[in-house]
């Protein structure tokens, strides 16, 4: 008794498509922000004075999102701009209703300038807000209580805007779990930078509140402090950037050095996807000779990699409005022809480059459709160029294209391996067959005709039997040299299977000529073979169907040579036979024979008659001879003649 396999659970969720853990997401956001605004945080006042409207702070919101201090690091998460800054301020000096309003007007203003925004990640960014900032509210007027101390102030605003931070980063980490996009560590990392960011940018804001309280005199410090903390921040990111920069380029490099072109690609490509958080990246390399095809790779989130795909040299778009070093290419800016070639990866922006060596275009490299609302910038478009030319050293030293020719020369392989027999190099049954309809096209068009020949070795079963397998598979190598040196130069050579070959005649007169053809190949078989040492001699069957009608195909006249060669075969063997209407019926009634006798000996229809022997000289009975007979449900008692020579051929009789 077997167990069954232990089931793996998976979460429902997990079952969804990308789009659909996005909403799944943005619902469960809005439902906790309502439970939440309604019941708790809706109707308090401002914690202090002076007031703050809450326009100002939304210019505030809007200025951190959209020239933030940092630059986009690691696409997927946040931008570590200044937004915890006027947070703090609003937790002070305004209602968190004025807080609220004021964060949705200046994000959502500030990601449509950056990119339009699709009506799911709009959802999201509002009910990532609204739950955020409640709870920062909660956590802030839960921690400072009215009359508390100057540092429990601190501390209650501190911790609400790491609580803000923070929740905005672990909820688009989360997301990008849910879609594929991220890792673990990669989680750990950006909460880590989030922290480091949530301090500095909190802590200004902290130092805003004190300064309001001062005056407008207290303005020239707040701009020292404000000018500090964009030094240090963009120091901290520039050396950060280009560390994870190089870290990129040496993984990708260490990916264009495997071994095995199809895992090279695939990992370069999905590092890169993984690097700009792109929807797919793509990479294209150009043949190295006109008969050669172009081979691209393309990786997408949420779709099977599709792997070395040929294609032609007008399927090539990728090189539209490409420069050597890169550009960014957006659907709102470019010409007609561009926008469609980002139409048909559907994107809507992209980063495109050429592979360029010293002589040719090598191949091209597109990443596009990014998942998060900022777009390409420079930063990325640096990156982007710097991968572009590492991708053409490695193309212009050869080991990519080296691998591309290996794999062209394997295709080539396997296409004439799928055409041809593998032991004796002729054509297969469905060559054949193609060349016998395009040699009836020819014919008709110029008047001629076409001949099918099939040839089959006489009892070759015995040749294996005594000689051995590997005797009988040089002699029918030795068939196919003959036949390939008795045939003329239009005419084609097939084997069929087992000992089983064919012959196409092309531009023929007459049927007479056929035979020609066929009475010299069958007298050029007929000779003796050298065979491992050995004289080996081999009889053919050969079947002969003239294409004399104008409805013949393929089909027609290889069926009309097998029931020749049949017919061949049944007249003794070792011999030709041409091809008449009416021969199938002979050719039925033997198949029907045939069927009947198998029929005959599941029930047992065979009956056996003993024929005495008498010794003439003493009149006795010297023994009994055995006589097999059918009992025919239909004919009766049928005599041996008619059934033990089919029964013979078929192998029923031993």
């Amino acid at each position: 008794m077997s167990l069954p396999e232990p089931q793996t659970f998976v979460w429902p969720v997990w079952r969804f498509t990308a789009a659909q853990r996005l909403w799944v997401a943005c619902v469960g956001l809005l439902v906790a922000s309502c439970g939440l605004w309604v019941g708790v945080v809706g109707t308090l006042p401002a914690y202090a004075t002076p007031h703050v409207p809450w326009w100002i702070l939304a210019v505030a919101f809007f200025a951190t999102e959209r020239w933030p201090l940092t630059v986009n690091i690691r696409r997927g998460m946040p931008s570590l701009g200044m937004s915890a800054a006027p947070l703090v301020i609003g937790l002070f000096y305004s209602t968190p209703l004025e807080v609220l309003g004021a964060a949705v007007a200046g994000v959502t203003v500030a990601a449509m300038l950056r990119r339009p925004r699709d009506a799911t990640h709009a959802v999201l960014d509002v009910a990532q807000l609204t739950v955020f900032i409640a709870l920062s509210e909660v956590t802030f007027r839960g921690t400072a209580g009215v009359g508390s101390p100057l540092w429990q102030q601190w501390l209650a605003a501190l911790t609400a805007a790491a609580l803000f931070v923070a929740g905005t980063h672990i909820a688009v980490a989360g997301l990008a779990l849910l879609q594929g996009r991220m890792r673990w560590d990669g989680v750990r990392s950006e909460l880590a930078y989030a922290a480091a960011g949530s301090a500095g940018s909190a802590g200004f804001g902290l130092i805003s509140v004190e300064l309001i309280q001062v005056g407008p005199q207290a303005l020239p410090v707040l701009a020292l402090v404000g000018l500090g903390l964009l030094v240090g921040y963009r120091m901290y990111v520039r050396e950060r950037r280009e560390r994870l920069a190089l870290e990129f380029l040496h993984q990708s490099s260490d990916a264009l050095s495997s071994p095995d072109l199809e895992t090279a690609q695939l990992q370069l490509l999905r590092g890169v996807r993984g690097m700009f958080n792109a929807e797919l990246a793509q990479l294209t390399i150009f043949p190295s000779l006109p008969e050669e095809k172009a081979f691209r790779t393309t990786v997408r989130i949420d779709h099977p990699d599709q792997t070395m795909e040929p294609l032609a040299m007008t399927q090539l778009d990728d090189v539209l409005e490409a420069e050597s070093d890169g550009v960014i290419v957006d659907r709102w800016r470019s010409s007609p022809a561009a926008a469609e070639m980002l139409a048909r990866r559907g994107v809507s922006v992209a980063m495109v480059a050429l592979l360029r060596g010293q002589t040719r275009i090598l191949g091209s490299l597109v990443v596009g459709g990014h998942l998060d609302p900022r777009g390409f910038d420079d930063g990325d478009l640096r990156l982007f160029r710097a991968l572009a030319v590492q991708t053409s050293a490695s193309l212009e030293s050869g080991r990519l294209e080296r691998s591309i020719s290996r794999l062209t020369e394997l295709q080539e392989q396997l296409a004439h391996q799928s055409f041809h027999d593998s032991l004796t190099n002729l054509p297969n049954r469905s060559l054949f067959a193609d060349r016998i309809e395009h040699a009836l096209m020819r014919g008709a068009r110029a008047g001629r005709s076409v001949a099918v020949l099939f040839v089959d070795v006489d009892d070759f079963r015995a040749v294996n039997d005594t000689y051995g397998h590997a005797c009988g598979d040089a002699l029918l190598v030795g068939l196919a040299d003959r036949l390939r040196t008795a045939l003329r130069r239009p005419d084609t050579a097939a084997r069929l299977g087992g000992d089983e070959f064919a012959v196409l005649l092309e531009d023929l007169d007459d049927a007479a000529e056929a035979e020609i053809v066929a009475r010299r190949i069958f007298e050029a078989l007929r000779a003796p073979y050298q065979v491992n040492g050995q004289a080996v001699t081999a009889r053919v069957s050969i079947g002969v169907a003239f294409a004399d009608r104008a409805g013949d195909n393929a089909s027609n006249l290889m069926r009309h040579a097998d029931v020749a060669l049949y017919a061949a075969k049944g007249a003794g063997k070792d011999r030709r036979v041409i091809f008449a209407p009416g021969m199938e019926n002979d050719i039925v009634g033997r198949h029907r024979l045939r069927g009947e006798l198998e029929q005959a000996l599941v029930t047992d229809q065979f009956v056996v008659h003993y024929q005495p022997i008498v010794d003439l000289a003493t009149g006795e009975l010297a023994g009994m001879e055995a006589l097999v007979r059918w009992r025919h449900p239909a004919r009766g008692l049928v005599g041996p003649s008619e059934f033990v020579p089919m029964a013979e051929e078929s192998g029923l009789i031993l």
